[in-house]
């Protein structure tokens, strides 16, 4: 009961942050864009992109609501997360260009503030997943059989 508890706080938590933060970046689409363009690795899709992370966001978001499509939310969030702290520790090692990032919790944040927000997020949504048997040793043996 306790866990399923904690399991809920977490989704709703998850849907908060992910919600509001895809709302604040099509909110504020242009600077979203103009920063987007700036991007190391992401220049050439700046366009693109820049509509697609908010709308994706907002999307997986509303997603969490609904049990039936909560699991597979929750995995294209996590998927989204692993892709961005890749790209944060890419940039970090292999560029000499940074910049502020883009974030609507702090004014002016570092990239380690976002890199750990980021793997603290990851980590609570792989855990809520694993308990709640959204990922089960039959479902990781069939997919393993598959591939």
């Amino acid at each position: 009961m306790l866990k399923k508890i904690i399991s809920e706080v977490i989704c709703l938590l998850v849907l908060l942050y992910f919600f509001q933060d895809g709302i604040y970046k099509l909110s504020h689409l242009k600077s979203y864009q103009i920063w987007f363009s700036h991007a190391p690795y992401f220049k050439n899709f700046s366009p693109r992109i820049g509509y697609c992370i908010p709308i994706a966001e907002t999307i997986c978001a509303t997603g969490i609501l609904f049990k039936k499509s909560r699991a597979i939310c929750l995995c294209l969030i996590l998927a989204g997360l692993v892709i961005a702290i890749l790209q944060i520790m890419a940039a970090c090692f292999f560029t000499t260009f940074l910049f502020f990032p883009f974030h609507f919790l702090w004014f002016k944040p570092g990239w380690l503030q976002v890199l750990i927000v980021d793997l603290g997020i990851a980590w609570l949504i792989f855990m809520v997943l694993v308990s709640s048997k959204h990922i089960t040793s039959k479902k990781i043996d069939s997919v393993a059989k598959a591939g």
